[in-house]
C-alpha cells in the first residue's frame, strides 16, 4: 500500500511539473497569441483583386492570376488580393487536393476593381451550370459587378463557361482551354468563340485559355493599369515566358 501510494505522488508531481513545463513553454513562444499579417491587412487605396473560388476549382486557373497581382506588388504596391465565396464554409480544390478558407464573402467582400472567375474540369463545370445556389450567389454577384464599366471581370479556362451563363459574353469574342471551345460555342451560340489565343479582352471583359493562360489575362490587366514596362518585371519576376507559342486549337 505504502509503495502504491509512493508512485500515484510522483506520478502526481511529474504530472504537475509537465503542465507548468508547457505553461512556461507557452510563455515563452513569440508567436502565441500573434497576430498574422491579414489581421492588419487593409485595401484602402488599392486596387481590390477579388478571385472567386468554389469546390473543384483548378489551383493554377486560380493562382496564377493572384500570383501575377501579388508579384506587381513588388514592383508598385497597389494591390490588394482576396478569395470569395458564398460564405467562409471550407473549399476544396480539384481533387480534393487543397483546402481554402475564403478571406470574404459575397455579402461582405470590398467592392473590386478585378473580378477573376477561375475554371475547373467540365464534370465540375456541368454541376455548376445547373446548381441554382452558385447562379443564384456567385454569378449574380459576377453580373452585378459588371453593372460598373471600370470594373475588369476575367475568366480563365473553363470560368468562361461560367461567365457565358451570365450572358455577360453575349455579342463578344471570348475564348477557353482548347478542349472545351466546341462545348462553349454549342452552349452559347450568340458568342463568337475562338481559339489559337491565349486571352481575349472585350471592353471590361477578358477571357482565357486555359489553366496558365490566366497569368496572361492578369499580365495583360497589369499592363492596362500600370504599363508594359511593369507587367514585364512582374514577368521576369514570376520567371514566366509569354511568348510561348500556343498549340492549335484542335
Amino acid at each position: 500500500m505504502k509503495n502504491t501510494l509512493s508512485v500515484l505522488l510522483l506520478c502526481a508531481m511529474a504530472l504537475m511539473a509537465c503542465n507548468g513545463n508547457s505553461d512556461q513553454a507557452n510563455a515563452k513562444d513569440p508567436s502565441a497569441g500573434k497576430r498574422t499579417p491579414c489581421d492588419t491587412a487593409s485595401y484602402e487605396g488599392k486596387k481590390r483583386v477579388a478571385i472567386i473560388i468554389y469546390d473543384g476549382v483548378e489551383v493554377v486557373d486560380m493562382n496564377g492570376p493572384i500570383d501575377v497581382f501579388l508579384k506587381t506588388n513588388y514592383v508598385v504596391d497597389k494591390y490588394y488580393v482576396y478569395t470569395v465565396a458564398a460564405d467562409r464554409s471550407t473549399v476544396y480544390t480539384e481533387d480534393c487536393v487543397t483546402a481554402i478558407q475564403p478571406r470574404f464573402t459575397f455579402d461582405d467582400c470590398p467592392k473590386p476593381d478585378v473580378v477573376v472567375l477561375p475554371g475547373a474540369p467540365m464534370n465540375t463545370i456541368e454541376g455548376l451550370l445547373k446548381d441554382s445556389t452558385f447562379s443564384r450567389t456567385a454569378l449574380n454577384w459576377v453580373k452585378k459587378q459588371a453593372t460598373d464599366s471600370s470594373v475588369k471581370i476575367m475568366s480563365v479556362c473553363t470560368g468562361g463557361i461560367l461567365l457565358g451563363k451570365t450572358g455577360l459574353l453575349n455579342g463578344k469574342t471570348a475564348t477557353t482551354h482548347y478542349l472545351a471551345l466546341s462545348d462553349m460555342q454549342q452552349m452559347y451560340p450568340q458568342v463568337n468563340v475562338v481559339g489559337g489565343v491565349r486571352y481575349v479582352p472585350a471592353g471590361n471583359i477578358v477571357t482565357t485559355a486555359g489553366i496558365t493562360s490566366g497569368i496572361d489575362g492578369a499580365l495583360y490587366l497589369v499592363t492596362q493599369f500600370e504599363g508594359q514596362t511593369v507587367a514585364d518585371s512582374v514577368a521576369h519576376i514570376m520567371v514566366y515566358n509569354p511568348t510561348c507559342p500556343m498549340r492549335a486549337p484542335n
